[in-house]
């Protein structure tokens, strides 16, 4: 019934001019090509998007003119790509207008944002074009658990909507009637609210899950200290934060599934992800070309890590081209043994360091919350780091590095407003100004730590 179900509904999307449905069929033909087949595809799409970016893109005409990457004849001299300066957060806002293609065919533009992970949200432009490879790639992903469009999802997610205005938008619940979701709130999990999701979840026996990291691990380590018994889906998907080898067994364990780790931004879409045989995650090579480099952007060395630098070959509107997304990993490989996906591996991906927040009546607050109300939703700019650590069940400490202090005296009594719906009202918040909050030594960055010592469960 499920591939009859996502069958219809690629025919109602086609019909309304979408063109997700090709776009899946088209993820599906390149995943039973060599990967010499796929290297030369990537090789070519990675090319159109140098040429488009020199043609329309002031910024990246500039740099490939001084450079010599791309000639007025569109020819690319693939000896000086390397050369390629990295894209970084703060050249993006610098050079925001002068990033965006002029391109006036461009159809179906939107405004996103990055995750504000690193304190420090930026606005990207998007268009039609990347929204369906991104949408397409995104249900290609959850093939490798067997899901088709239309299966019953449900999604452990963080909701802004839901905590900030107490319902959700029509039309999302329309949306989600539509395509057999249901949304559970990741940001409100106090021992109530995980009560209820246990019913929910079991009443609406889900097919496929896609959860926060975090969030479905609390989740999984509260159903196991209770003993209770969960629906088994065909599979989990999780995002937003780093899933550690021991989080993956407990949560398998718990819902009898296998657990599939999804790498990704809203800035680039979804990267990479385990098909279900092995830890590393396969890249979506249709979406992104990926680059592990070193400090003087070269290639990492086998068994050295590097930082994570993403080429976006879809977003013709705003193209990323080696953008430093804040990520550290070990390497790329073609050479792998999986049969069932050619697409090279990421390899030893670390991601970033985030942790969860403990209240006295045992309410579990993902780092997410603090990511996603002090580093985008209140954040105007005026944050450029920050660092979240919890001292008591009823002391929080916040280290923020400023660039407005007029704007964060503006916006203070609200960061601290949200932060004691989600605690309590006695929380004592302390801001502590800095001049820089360094990385740990293995060069990952620490959010939001707790000091407490958590009870066994």
């Amino acid at each position: 019934m499920g591939k009859w179900k996502q069958e219809l509904l690629f025919a109602g999307l086609s019909i309304s001019g979408s063109g997700i449905p090709l776009k899946y069929k088209e993820i599906v033909r390149l995943n039973n090509m060599s990967q010499e087949s796929l290297q030369e595809y990537q090789r070519e799409k990675l090319g159109r998007c140098l040429i488009d970016a020199y043609k329309y893109v002031p910024y990246y005409h500039e740099i490939f003119n001084q450079l010599g990457v791309v000639n007025e004849q569109n020819q690319i001299n693939w000896d000086l790509y390397c050369q390629i300066p990295k894209l970084t957060k703060d050249i993006i806002r610098t050079n925001f207008d002068r990033i965006k293609s002029n391109n006036s065919n461009i159809k179906g533009i939107f405004a996103n944002h990055s995750g504000g992970s690193t304190g420090t949200p930026i606005e990207i432009w998007q268009d039609k074009e990347y929204k369906e490879w991104n949408i397409a790639n995104t249900l290609f992903i959850k093939s490798y658990g067997n899901y088709y469009m239309g299966d019953r999802e449900l999604r452990l997610w963080g909701s802004e909507q839901d905590l900030m205005k107490g319902k959700d938008d029509w039309p999302l619940r329309i949306r989600n009637k539509i395509y057999g979701r249901k949304e559970l709130n990741s940001f409100r999990m106090s021992v109530q609210d995980m009560d209820r999701y246990v019913k929910v979840w079991n009443r609406y026996k889900p097919e496929w899950v896609e959860a926060y990291a975090q969030a479905i691990y609390e989740f999984a380590l509260f159903a196991k200290s209770h003993s209770y018994k969960l629906y088994s889906p065909k599979g989990i998907v999780t995002s937003a934060g780093t899933l550690y080898p021991s989080m993956r067994k407990v949560i398998e364990k718990v819902f009898g599934c296998r657990v599939f780790n999804r790498y990704g931004s809203r800035e680039v879409g979804g990267i990479a992800c385990s098909c279900g045989e092995e830890d590393n995650l396969h890249l979506s090579v249709w979406n992104h070309y990926v680059e592990i480099l070193d400090d003087t952007m070269q290639p990492v060395e086998d068994g050295k890590i590097g930082k994570v630098y993403i080429t976006t070959l879809n977003n013709r509107i705003m193209p990323l081209i080696r953008y430093e997304i804040g990520d550290i990993a070990s390497g790329i490989t073609w050479n792998h043994n999986c049969a069932k996906h050619p697409t090279p591996l990421l390899k030893g991906l670390e991601g970033r360091e985030m942790s969860v927040v403990f209240t006295r009546d045992g309410k579990i607050i993902p780092g997410e919350f603090f990511i996603h109300f002090i580093g985008v939703v209140y954040n105007t700019g005026f944050i450029e780091k920050f660092q979240v650590i919890q001292h008591d069940y009823d002391e929080v400490e916040i280290k923020v590095k400023l660039v407005d202090e007029k704007e964060f005296e503006k916006m203070r009594k609200k960061i601290e407003e949200v932060i004691r719906v989600e605690m309590t009202d006695a929380v004592k918040i302390i801001w502590t100004k800095v001049d820089d909050i360094p990385n740990l030594k293995s060069g990952k960055y620490l959010y939001v730590f707790s000091e407490l010592k958590r009870e066994n469960t």
